[in-house]
């Protein structure tokens, strides 16, 4: 990365650091708050004692900032692990409160309501552990993109996304992972951020098991959570893995049973200081405009204006459809194309809902996956 690059991420990573604590600090309180209030009102809670549980949800909350502080300083991920399935836990019990306060009006006995409401909490963080434990989905996708007219067989494209190598999470899964892909056969492995989410050197046995993924072309775009890592640190793990940084950089597919190469361009997350459409348009009006062309973007974000540009297929992540209530609803919010797959005009998006999970290693009715393309 440039001087200039590496000044514009300090100052977006301080910048974003102290907006992210103060938005999280507010909001958990906030949380805790309604949640707390919530038992509070159905079991006769005092005043008092509503105050006093409420701090303390906010604080074991907040450790999860402590957990990843320790972890990230002195490789020390056991209250990191505690603090991502408490925070879960918190996740799950909006939802179920809510549907409890919902409730609340049709109970005659508002103490078997609260200990119901609480159970069910219980209960579905465990389902959510357990669902994040299973391998990921793998859904086969058939694409025509650009007409192309095949001479053999259909261009393999396996796409793994927000895997997020945390210290937190078992080898083995990895492991079983790398064998999952590597049974698809895939030509080419392309990963759509967010990569890792500590140092390197804490996940170092998880690397040496991805390199063990077989594809004749191996490659990958940053996500904001690479950023976070410190990008040497993602430059290095990609380089160790046998990836291809395609960061602002495109690479052509020319294989014999190909009509024409297939183009893929890959564009960071925008914490990168170089504007990507600006790229986008430069390298698409570079006689390659007219080849099939697929663009790797973490965030699913200015699809429409790429499909202008020439776009056929952009392959993002980030949003993990959710992952956990009410972050279910919350994307929805942000972004048009939060999951699946799209279409506008001739041009398609598919948006992962992740290989893994960010923080809580949990999922609740939206199990992780991989994603296997055959592109004609």
């Amino acid at each position: 990365m440039s001087k200039y690059g590496y000044a514009y991420w300090m100052q977006n990573q301080v910048r974003g650091m102290l907006v992210f604590l103060s938005v999280f600090i507010v909001m958990m309180a906030l949380v805790s708050f309604y949640i707390v209030s919530f038992y509070g009102l159905f079991f006769s809670w005092s005043s008092t004692k509503i105050a006093i549980v409420t701090v303390f949800t906010s604080l074991a909350s907040l450790s999860y900032i402590i957990g990843e502080i320790l972890s990230r300083r002195f490789g020390f991920f056991f209250l990191k692990y505690i603090s991502a399935l408490f925070l879960g836990f918190i996740c799950i019990s909006v939802a179920a409160v809510s549907l409890g306060y919902a409730a609340g009006f049709l109970v005659s006995k508002p103490g078997l309501l609260g200990l119901l409401v609480f159970i069910s909490s219980l209960g579905l963080t465990l389902m959510a552990i357990i669902n994040e434990l299973r391998d990921p989905v793998v859904r086969r996708l058939i694409l025509k993109i650009k007409n192309q007219e095949l001479k053999g067989r259909s261009l393999k494209v396996v796409q793994l996304s927000d895997i997020h190598l945390n210290g937190i999470k078992p080898l083995w899964r990895t492991k079983r992972l790398v064998k999952q892909v590597n049974q698809l056969n895939p030509d080419v492995i392309v990963i759509t951020g967010d990569l890792i989410d500590t140092k390197k050197q804490y996940i170092q046995a998880h690397i040496d098991a991805l390199k063990e993924l077989k594809a004749a072309y191996k490659f990958a775009v940053s996500g904001n959570h690479d950023f976070y890592a410190t990008y040497s640190e993602y430059e290095e793990t990609l380089c160790d893995m046998g990836f291809v940084n395609l960061d602002h950089n495109f690479l052509e597919i020319n294989e014999d049973y190909l009509k024409e190469p297939v183009v893929f361009i890959g564009l960071p997350d925008e914490m990168h200081p170089q504007n990507s459409l600006e790229f986008l348009n430069k390298i698409l009006s570079q006689n390659q405009r007219e080849k099939p062309v697929v663009v790797l973007r973490h965030q699913p974000e200015e699809f429409e204006e790429s499909t202008y540009l020439g776009v056929n297929l952009q392959l993002s992540g980030h949003t993990h459809n959710g992952q956990l209530p009410p972050f279910n609803l919350l994307v929805k919010l942000r972004y048009k194309y939060v999951y699946g797959l799209h279409r506008y005009k001739n041009s398609y998006i598919y948006t992962s809902k992740g290989t893994s999970t960010w923080g809580p290693p949990m999922r609740l009715f939206s199990p992780s996956e991989l994603i296997y393309f055959e592109l004609e």
